[in-house]
């Protein structure tokens, strides 16, 4: 046991250790197409970042498949991650297990630099070690880190951000601020709501003045910080909200969203606290660090003024964001993804307490326990088969076959999809969905086809209403598992 902490008591090798057991267990799941939890946003950012490739590499135009005859242009978060993944395919191809990739390189960005970040707060390699692994293996960043979602790069974005500032704070060179605000401006910009590192910034800049540690110069670095920050991230929203409103195509919501009742915030807010923050952003073992932490804020009288200031800015902070997009957190749970740099720089902490009363074999299992926890529910949900998804989706010949029926111009209806992009993506066509066949009515029908709509694609248990039948030109010669497809007229 001396050996293995020994171990992690060195810069590179604990870090080594991290990235080897992160990479080896998520190697089988890297090649996979979209799967499991969210699997609509997996969709959507992967369609976005296909249609880059296929129609228009401009940043500015993001592009989605439910456009019925539009162009597809629509505002959506700055599309950093998706524009990555098309640079990439411009040059060796777009498939599937590449939008994994990039998201499986981006929170490698995030482990190294939070590894640093603790390493530079806590002056001990071991302490940042387990820290490090306690984040890296937190059951939903275990899982999203090889989705397609732009908050996996905010966070590993804002994560560096805080780190560069940190080290900036210390020394006061310029270059480190400049980092920290290109890396705050990628954050803010891809998910605003990773801005909240803004908190302990804020507080920090608010004790250093007050102790007259800074120059003119800094002064004016730390306005430019800001001004550039805000403005950036602002200014892409607003116009993102003026490309929602011209397109109407609404794929992507940029708007605030509070609970519908009081009585609705309590319930929500009572599975986060019991159920979603122990089990699936903390993981169960970690409660032990946590509570040892909390019990010795509770007890200690040497923590410093400032720190405790910061970390409860930032707390607070996270709080009124949790509030005002109460809604998001009843199911998506990646938009607590801002809260886990805070939450795991503290875990931190609580681990090094324990280690320095000798309690290192607890230490060694929960490390054991967590990659276990996180690889089982991963595994769970990327490798059984999807519910109510055709299984023409997880069968190359078959989506190949799908591709090779339809023209690339075509417009096509596809669904019954309520997430209006899943079956557009997995088929390789634009145009329109449905969400409900027994709702489909003639006139609608009759509109798509009028504006251009030459294909549908049907569910083959599913019996054809009249509205549809009529239609219905011919039966395209595809072999489909739990698929049909039709030509219209």
């Amino acid at each position: 046991m001396d050996y293995i902490f020994g171990l992690f008591a060195k810069k590179q090798q604990g870090l080594f250790v991290v990235f080897l057991f992160y990479t080896l267990t998520h190697i089988c799941f890297i090649t996979l197409p979209p799967k499991g939890n969210h699997l609509w946003r997996q969709c959507n950012t992967s369609a976005v970042a296909r249609n880059f490739v296929e129609e228009d590499m401009n940043i500015f135009h993001p592009r989605v498949d439910r456009r019925g005859d539009t162009n597809g242009i629509t505002g959506m978060q700055f599309p950093s991650f998706e524009y990555t993944i098309a640079l990439i395919a411009k040059v060796i191809g777009y498939y599937d297990g590449l939008n994994r990739l990039v998201a499986f390189l981006f929170f490698a960005m995030g482990i190294a630099y939070f590894h640093r970040l603790l390493a530079f707060i806590y002056h001990d390699y071991t302490i940042a070690f387990c820290g490090t692994w306690a984040f890296t293996f937190s059951p939903i960043l275990y899982y999203h880190s090889v989705t397609a979602l732009p908050d996996v790069l905010a966070l590993s974005a804002s994560i560096a951000s805080l780190y560069y500032f940190f080290r900036w704070d210390e020394n006061k060179k310029s270059l480190l601020l400049f980092f920290s605000l290109c890396f705050a401006i990628l954050a803010g910009l891809t998910k605003i709501q990773y801005l909240a590192i803004g908190f302990p910034m804020v507080v920090i800049v608010f004790f250093r003045w007050r102790q007259k540690k800074y120059s003119s110069w800094d002064i004016f670095l730390l306005i430019s910080f800001a001004f550039f920050t805000l403005c950036f991230s602002m200014a892409w929203y607003i116009y993102a909200y003026k490309l929602i409103k011209s397109s109407g195509l609404h794929d992507f919501g940029i708007e605030l969203r509070p609970a519908k009742s009081f009585l609705k915030g309590l319930k929500i807010l009572g599975e986060n606290i019991y159920s979603h923050f122990p089990e699936q952003l903390l993981s169960f073992p970690n409660l032990i660090p946590l509570f040892v932490v909390i019990i010795w804020f509770w007890k200690t009288k040497n923590v410093l003024v400032e720190r405790m200031w910061w970390i409860g800015a930032w707390v607070l902070g996270l709080l009124a964001y949790h509030l005002i997009e109460l809604r998001q957190m009843e199911v998506h749970l990646y938009y607590m993804f801002p809260y886990l740099p805070l939450v795991f720089l503290l875990l931190a902490k609580g681990y090094g307490i324990l280690l320095e009363k000798n309690k290192r074999l607890l230490v060694l299992l929960i490390l054991i326990s967590l990659p276990i926890i996180a690889f089982a529910g991963t595994f769970h949900h990327f490798l059984n088969e999807q519910k109510n998804i055709p299984r023409d989706f997880y069968n190359p010949k078959q989506r190949a076959a799908i591709d090779a029926c339809i023209p690339d111009n075509a417009l096509t209806i596809v669904g019954p999809d309520p997430s209006g992009c899943i079956y557009h993506y997995f088929t390789h066509t634009k145009g329109w969905s449905f969400t409900k066949p027994h709702k489909i009515s003639y006139e609608r029908i009759s509109e798509c086809i009028e504006k251009g709509a030459t294909y549908l694609i049907w569910p083959s248990d599913l019996e054809i209403p009249s509205p549809v039948s009529r239609h219905i030109l011919k039966k395209v010669n595809y072999q489909g598992t739990d698929l049909c497809i039709y030509l219209i007229h």
